[in-house]
């Protein structure tokens, strides 16, 4: 039985300055590639990080909402 999930995604600004449409299909080819039904994907806000993730002191996040078989949210 699938459930409807709700995700903040971190992205790397670089990737997000690349393009935005390929930034939105990072988030969600991957979430598709767990079997995932997206209902809606959107840049959220770029903000600064609390602490420093692989040298990088700020992200874009982006806010998801999917559909998911119960048994795959542990792969994924």
């Amino acid at each position: 039985m699938s459930q409807i999930y709700e995700a903040m995604v971190l992205l790397d600004n670089d990737v997000v300055r690349q393009g935005y449409d390929s930034a939105k299909h990072v988030v969600t080819d991957t979430l598709k590639k767990y079997d995932a039904n997206v209902h809606a994907c959107r840049r959220w806000d770029e903000r600064r990080l609390a602490y420093p993730i692989l040298r990088k002191n700020r992200a874009t996040y982006f806010l998801s909402y999917f559909e998911m078989p119960g048994d795959r949210i542990p792969a994924f």
